[in-house]
């Protein structure tokens, strides 16, 4: 049977709002960083349907230098 992983972001006060349903489950808490003592930590990553949105929409002629630049820079994944 799969078991239901839910994400939740918010402050600490708004995590804490949910404790009587989270309460006895085992839960991971990453404490994000802010910028400056701000209040909100950065935009949130990109999912792959906002992405898949700006798919065949590429404008410009630096396509082939752009993937190029990619391929170049990138590393190797490691798993653990």
């Amino acid at each position: 049977m799969a078991t239901e992983i839910r994400e939740l972001e918010g402050t600490w006060e708004e995590i804490m709002e949910h404790a009587e349903e989270l309460a006895g489950k085992r839960v991971r808490v990453f404490v994000l960083a802010t910028d400056n003592g701000a209040k909100e930590p950065g935009p949130k990553a990109a999912k792959l349907g906002d992405l898949l949105k700006h798919a065949g929409t590429w404008q410009g002629d630096d396509f082939e230098e752009t993937l190029q630049a990619v391929y170049d820079n990138r590393t190797q994944a490691k798993f653990d």
